[in-house]
């Protein structure tokens, strides 16, 4: 039988620095991408990288097609796609 699991939240003051961070921006731009039907799953998770690895703090991000690949555990050629993808929909690049 599994036992039951239980997370342990920290009050703020008791978090070690760094240890702690939002997980996302209240951003209602990237609660409509995510829930937009016509996007796939990648083009999906290939935005939240842009958005979390390198356009959180900044207004612009540039990563190589190969950079966002490794990130996102997908191929070059893959990432492409989805690039293409999202800005087909509307979500510029």
């Amino acid at each position: 039988m599994n036992a039951p699991t239980t997370r342990r939240v920290l009050p703020a003051a008791a978090t070690p620095a760094g240890a702690w961070a939002p997980a996302f921006p209240k951003d209602e731009g990237l609660n409509r991408l995510l829930a937009e039907p016509g996007l796939g799953s990648t083009a999906k998770a290939i935005a939240v990288a842009l958005v979390k690895h390198w356009a959180w703090k900044r207004d612009a991000c540039w990563p190589s097609d190969a950079t966002i690949a490794a990130r996102v555990g997908r191929s070059v050629g893959h990432v492409q796609r989805c690039l293409r993808q999202l800005e087909q929909a509307g979500w510029g690049r």
